[in-house]
């Protein structure tokens, strides 16, 4: 899809000017047109590039959920309501899908499925939330519900966040420091130590012959450093990126109890939001199934839709392997089915999860502490001996001759 331009007066007198993505300008012509508005131009957009990089974050749309629950309640029209929210952003993204929304519904399309065009920024639990929410004419309480749900994944994300920091915040200096002792110190002591040949450990002459590569070829070292970070970045831009990435490193052993903890507060709490919109089990079990990680997990959702089909129970297919979800969680879920209070009941236990969850990255970070300080320790141990062990070499060399001076 491309990005125009346009500028046009409605059939009240009213001149509007928009940018909005289409696939082609007589597409947008043809809309105007048919809304009987006066075209005064359309033109595309050769200039995007500040929109690549500008994410929109969990709370902005929490935030549009918010304003649109309260609009809609208040007697606007979704149309209405789209764009006093759009002249009011400020993420320059934001307002293009905005405005892009507002321009789809002259068409007489639906709001989930505009939204669908933007896979990056709403998710299939958002899209499936909304298409319900069209679908039993309850959109104005279904934005409210979504602005929960949204603000209740912000604060578990930052929770997340925030345990991470402390050992973030050590690691990256230990990388920093690193890095300047390989850049900076070492390649001056690996001119010093070289010139002299005497014999060293292979350590040693390892270590220092690596500083005088480094001390010759600076620009060399900055450039590849930054190419491995721009990589990186490039990569991390994408989502299905992040999902492979995480994917992996939620099945690592040290961290993968806590992956199992946010998989299992997210997976309930996103059943349980799309149980109460009216979405059907089984499409909200396939959507749910998409939170999680663990490859374990997967294995098990991946037959959640067979089973519900041949007349199971949830609890009856989660416990087909009881190593996977925790027997609580079956139990609790079997007396929701019972009592038909399974959302309700799926809400208290996402609550639990995210409670647990917070204890055990408190744990987490209490562990990791003194096993980024032992890493570190004994990473400066072993460059401190490699450097000091040619240091005592030249040391000695020099005593023994004059030893022999003083004997003569």
């Amino acid at each position: 899809m491309q990005t125009f331009r346009y500028k046009a007066i409605q059939s009240n007198g009213k001149i509007i000017e928009q940018s909005i993505q289409a696939r082609s300008r007589d597409e947008i012509v043809a809309t105007l047109r048919s809304k009987k508005n006066k075209i005064i131009f359309v033109k595309k957009e050769s200039n995007t590039s500040s929109l690549v990089g500008n994410k929109i974050s969990t709370i902005e749309k929490a935030n549009f959920c918010r304003y649109m629950a309260v609009m809609l309640k208040a007697g606007l029209s979704i149309s209405e309501s789209i764009d006093i929210i759009s002249s009011e952003t400020e993420n320059k993204k934001m307002k293009l899908i905005l405005q892009a929304l507002s321009f789809k519904l002259q068409e007489g399309g639906e709001v989930s499925m505009i939204l669908a065009k933007y896979p990056e920024v709403f998710d299939p639990i958002f899209l499936a939330l909304v298409k319900a929410g069209e679908q039993s004419g309850s959109l104005e309480k279904t934005f409210e519900y979504l602005s929960d749900q949204l603000y209740a994944v912000h604060r578990l994300n930052k929770k997340i966040q925030g345990a991470m920091m402390y050992p973030a915040v050590i690691i990256s200096a230990m990388f920093g420091v690193g890095f300047l002792m390989m850049t900076f110190v070492l390649p001056r002591l690996s001119q010093t130590f070289l010139k002299m040949k005497i014999p060293l450990p292979l350590p040693t002459k390892i270590l220092l012959e690596t500083g005088k590569f480094i001390g010759d070829h600076v620009l060399l070292v900055f450039l590849i450093l930054g190419l491995f970070i721009g990589l990186i970045a490039f990569l991390f831009s994408y989502h299905k990126t992040r999902q492979f990435l995480v994917s992996r490193i939620s099945n690592l052993p040290i961290i993968k109890n806590l992956f199992r903890q946010i998989d299992l507060a997210r997976f309930t709490r996103t059943l349980a939001t799309l149980l109460q919109s009216g979405v059907s089990i089984v499409s909200a079990l396939q959507i749910a199934s998409k939170t999680l990680s663990q490859f374990d997990m997967q294995r098990v959702a991946a037959q959640f839709e067979k089973g519900v089909s041949e007349g199971k129970t949830i609890a009856d297919v989660l416990s087909t392997n009881k190593k996977t979800f925790p027997s609580l969680m079956v139990q609790t879920i079997k007396t929701g089915e019972k009592t038909g209070t399974l959302d309700s009941v799926l809400m208290d236990l996402s609550d639990y999860y995210e409670a647990e969850l917070e204890e055990k990255l408190k744990e987490f970070t209490t562990i990791l502490e003194p096993i980024i300080m032992l890493v570190i320790g004994v990473a400066v141990g072993a460059m401190v001996i490699m450097i000091i062990a040619p240091i005592y070499s030249v040391m000695g060399q020099i005593q023994g001759p004059t030893k022999g001076m003083g004997v003569k």
